[in-house]
């Protein structure tokens, strides 16, 4: 509950980014150095930080290159078999961008995403993303069961990542609960009507459409 006087604060950037990446893109966007709890709890920052950009085996950090000058943590050595393949999963990210049919956009990322899965921290920005594009080709070629597949790895990222209580994982939820609809699993989708109903009726209000609309079909379903 908010407490009468509570200071109410608003992320000007993606808070599921390395802190580094969040510090750059605020100094060049508005021209500040950011002080909250997130950013100035070092014990936190640094758990954070290493689970979104860590190998596999946490022996250092993978970043992109605009990033290593500023990366607070120490990074991965080289690897031979590790970098060959990350750079093969780079391609096939390319080739998807290029791709014109659906099915084999969404077979590029994910072979991508496997070897990325292979060789990153389960909650390294780099898969969620991969798992952000997969499920969007999922959901363009009408692929339900690779677009749950896909819409469950990115809550799990947001939950790790964002207070419980953040819309994102809300919104999510709705979709993950809508795909379970499609699959014709309606006990699943209930579950899911009714976590996403949990946060967005906090975050948007029980008089808002989307959650009155959710409210709905939860008794629609029983």
């Amino acid at each position: 509950k908010i407490q009468a006087g509570q200071e109410l604060t608003h992320s000007y950037v993606e808070i599921g980014a390395p802190s580094w990446e969040r510090h750059a893109e605020l100094m060049e966007a508005y021209g500040f150095e950011c002080n909250c709890s997130a950013c100035r709890d070092d014990k936190y920052t640094m758990v954070q930080d290493t689970l979104l950009t860590s190998t596999v085996d946490a022996s250092g950090v993978l970043t992109s290159k605009k990033f290593k000058g500023i990366c607070m943590l120490p990074l991965a050595e080289p690897l031979l078999e590790r970098d060959v393949e990350l750079s093969k999963a780079e391609n096939f990210l390319d080739e998807a961008w290029d791709e014109e049919n659906v099915q084999k956009e969404l077979d590029l990322i994910n072979e991508a995403c496997r070897l990325r899965c292979r060789w990153l921290n389960p909650r390294h920005v780099d898969i969620f993303e991969t798992h952000q594009r997969a499920h969007r080709a999922a959901m363009a070629g009408k692929n339900w069961p690779e677009a749950a597949k896909h819409c469950k790895k990115m809550i799990e990222h947001y939950q790790g990542a964002y207070p419980a209580w953040h819309p994102l994982i809300g919104i999510q939820m709705e979709v993950m609960a809508e795909l379970c609809e499609m699959l014709n699993d309606l006990e699943e989708a209930r579950k899911w009507y009714h976590k996403a109903f949990a946060v967005l009726a906090i975050t948007h209000g029980r008089e808002n459409t989307m959650v009155r609309s959710l409210q709905e079909r939860l008794q629609e379903l029983g």
